[in-house]
């Protein structure tokens, strides 16, 4: 269904949409447009004409609006003269009430077709025109039968999924890990309108994880690759003994949460897990958006965060009054807290490094602190399947800062920094490389010139080895070298002084007894 621009008023697409998402209790237009013939014929051409809607909501549903729609009608002619009932909605109530329906208790029993409005949605960043629209397959009884709640969708869900999309640069070209994903209400979002790299909907209930290709399907998801879904029970190591990684080595760069921190049972299983995904990706963003239905039970998870070196982080994003939301519709008595989760990194080793500003062939200064012991140093290059180790810059250091140069081996890409002590880990901010510097060494690399030989012709107008291949790096070394070599000078000329007196006098002595010699 898409919003008519015709009718002039935005009551109509607000109780239309209301109509997708199955409200209880909906704002009907008011009296003076509903007598319009126009407003009823777009009324039945976009909610209740047969072929209207690919998934419209349930039969004993649809009878229940149209037949108050209807009555609010017929109270709104004053002159029957002027206005009348449309026969074409005349007759879609006919054909509902000839239907055979299902009882109360067995309609609630059934999975129903629920449609979102993605108001705060800003089409120009779409790739391609979308309705603005997500469908999902639910049952809107509160908990199922196997015990789990994640069959609907719940208000925290949504109140995040406003948040995300008021700000699509969270997510847009990110790895997203939501737990908990029930419907996978907060995943479609992320892959079909947020423009995520890749998105995982996990949950821990086997029910739920194998509903979720459904809801992928109804939002045309069912090709993708950038959308699956997966078991991950809280609690449970991530890694198995069989695996070497995790999601096989792929990032994960935010991590989502709705309506997960209800049960206070199942928090410590929840902080649990989120500890491991911050200990395998320690620059990943963590959002929890939780409705404040008891407070006691919400100050068990802030408990259970401090205890685990979490610092829980409140952004501040009001719910919209009830009055002017336009989809999605939730409630706006209750609280719902959106929270971001980081890692308290005191008690850990911590990169201090104020400027991260990496060249090749110029010194950075490491700084670090809180080590716990010797650190070890790494080099690592961020790729598409996450971060692979390139080589150690220092290992076994004791000390708080090191100075490294970048080597003309690197070539241009992305890196990030690895710092390790005895119990915890840090990465520098992902740094990026250019390739101009390296572009220009290897150019001179192709000419036969080096950084070395060209510094040695700068110093002292001499060519590269003619210091018999001693290199002078300083003032202080070229003077201790002129006293090495005048000293040499000195013993050279001692050594041949005496040689040549003797060979003076030998030659004398000869002459003498020439001279002697009779003629």
């Amino acid at each position: 269904m898409q919003d008519n621009p015709k009718v002039g008023d935005d009551s109509i697409n607000r109780f239309c949409r209301q109509y997708l998402q199955l409200e209880r209790d909906l704002d009907y237009p008011p009296a003076d447009f509903l007598r319009e013939a126009e407003v009823q014929d777009d009324l039945y051409r976009s909610i209740f004409a047969e072929d209207a809607l690919p998934y419209p909501p349930p039969r004993r549903y649809q009878l229940r609006v149209l037949k108050e729609l209807m009555s609010r009608i017929e109270s709104s002619i004053e002159d029957w003269d002027s206005h009348g009932v449309s026969d074409d909605l005349m007759t879609a109530l006919s054909t509902l009430l000839a239907l055979p329906l299902p009882s109360e208790f067995d309609a609630a029993q059934q999975k129903s077709y629920v449609t979102y409005t993605l108001s705060l949605l800003d089409p120009s960043t779409l790739p391609v025109p979308l309705p603005a629209q997500i469908t999902l397959l639910e049952s809107r009884n509160l908990i199922s039968a196997a015990g789990t709640t994640g069959l609907r969708t719940w208000e925290a869900a949504l109140h995040l999924g406003q948040f995300l999309t008021a700000k699509p640069s969270l997510i847009r070209r990110k790895h997203v890990l939501e737990l908990g994903a029930g419907t996978g209400y907060l995943s479609i979002l992320c892959a079909k309108f947020l423009a995520a790299a890749t998105t995982i909907a996990s949950d821990g209930s086997d029910d739920v994880v194998s509903n979720l290709p459904e809801n992928f399907f109804l939002n045309g998801l069912q090709e993708s690759k950038s959308i699956r879904a997966m078991d991950v029970k809280w609690g449970h190591a991530l890694v198995g003994t069989e695996d070497e990684h995790w999601n096989g080595g792929g990032p994960v760069d935010v991590v989502l949460g709705a309506d997960i921190t209800y049960d206070r049972s199942v928090i410590p299983a929840l902080v649990a897990t989120l500890d491991e995904l911050v200990a395998m990706f320690p620059h990943v963003a963590v959002l929890i958006s939780a409705t404040e239905r008891n407070r006691e039970t919400f100050d068990v998870f802030l408990k259970a965060c401090e205890g685990t070196n979490f610092h829980v982080e409140q952004i501040d994003f009001e719910i919209p009054p009830r009055p002017g939301q336009r989809g999605p519709f939730y409630n706006d008595q209750v609280p719902i807290r959106i929270c971001k989760i980081v890692k308290y990194c005191q008690a850990g080793v911590r990169f201090t490094t104020q400027r991260w500003e990496v060249e090749l062939g110029k010194p950075l200064t490491i700084a670090w602190a809180d080590a716990n012991g010797a650190v070890n140093v790494t080099l690592v290059e961020v790729t598409s399947e996450g971060l692979d180790e390139i080589f150690g810059i220092v290992a076994n250091y004791t000390e708080n800062t090191f100075t490294w140069t970048p080597g003309n081996g690197l070539g241009p890409g992305r890196f990030a920094l690895r710092i390790c002590d005895d119990g915890s880990i840090d990465e520098s901010p992902r740094l990026s490389l250019s390739g101009s510097s390296l572009e220009r060494n290897t150019a001179r690399r192709d000419a036969g010139e080096t950084d070395d030989s060209r510094r040695d012709s700068d110093d002292d107008g001499l060519p590269p080895g003619a210091a018999a291949g001693i290199s002078v790096g300083s003032t202080l070394g070229g003077v201790l070298l002129l006293a090495v070599v005048a000293v040499l000078i000195y013993r050279g000329r001692q050594g041949r002084a005496k040689p040549e007196h003797q060979e003076a006098g030998g030659r004398d002595e000869g002459k003498g007894k020439q001279k002697e010699t009779p003629a």
